[in-house]
C-alpha cells in the first residue's frame, strides 16, 4: 500500500477487518456485514460504491502484509487511535459496528472482546458513549 496515501477510510475498514479476524476465524456473516458497514458509513462521506470497493481492496493488501498477528495488532490500534481526528458521531458509529462485527456469528469471543476494548480506547470513546 506504499504507493497509495493511507487514510482514516482505510484504518476504519483495516480496524473492521481485524475484528472479523479475532476470533481466529473470517466468518462470511461478518465480512457481509463489513460491506454494509463501510457502505453505511462511507457513501454519506463521498465514497461511490468503486471506491469503496478500491478502498476495500486496498486495506485487505494492507492487513494482509504483515508478518505477525501482534505486527498487525498494533498498526489497527495505531489506525483506531488515528480516528480520533474523526467527529465522536462517527467513532460511535463505528464502535457499534466493531460490536456488530463481534456478534454477527452469534457468539462472542474473548479476543474479540479484547480486540474491541483496545479500540474504543484508541479510539476514545467509552461504553457510556455507546449508550447515549
Amino acid at each position: 500500500m506504499s504507493e497509495n496515501k493511507f487514510t482514516h477510510a482505510h484504518g476504519l475498514v483495516g480496524m473492521f477487518i481485524e475484528m472479523t479476524a479475532a476470533d481466529g476465524q473470517m466468518d462470511k456473516v461478518e465480512l457481509q456485514l463489513v460491506g454494509g458497514l463501510i457502505n453505511a458509513i462511507l457513501e454519506p462521506a463521498g465514497y461511490d460504491k468503486d471506491a469503496q470497493n478500491k478502498l476495500i481492496e486496498e486495506s485487505f493488501a494492507w492487513w494482509g502484509s504483515f508478518d505477525t498477528f501482534e505486527d498487525r495488532a498494533n498498526a489497527v490500534f495505531t489506525a483506531a487511535a488515528g480516528l480520533t481526528a474523526l467527529d465522536k458521531s462517527t467513532r460511535i458509529v463505528a464502535a457499534r459496528g466493531l460490536i456488530m462485527i463481534g456478534n454477527a456469528d452469534g457468539e462472542v469471543d474473548e479476543m474479540e472482546k479484547s480486540f474491541l476494548h483496545g479500540c474504543l480506547e484508541c479510539m476514545d470513546i467509552t461504553f457510556d458513549d455507546l449508550k447515549k
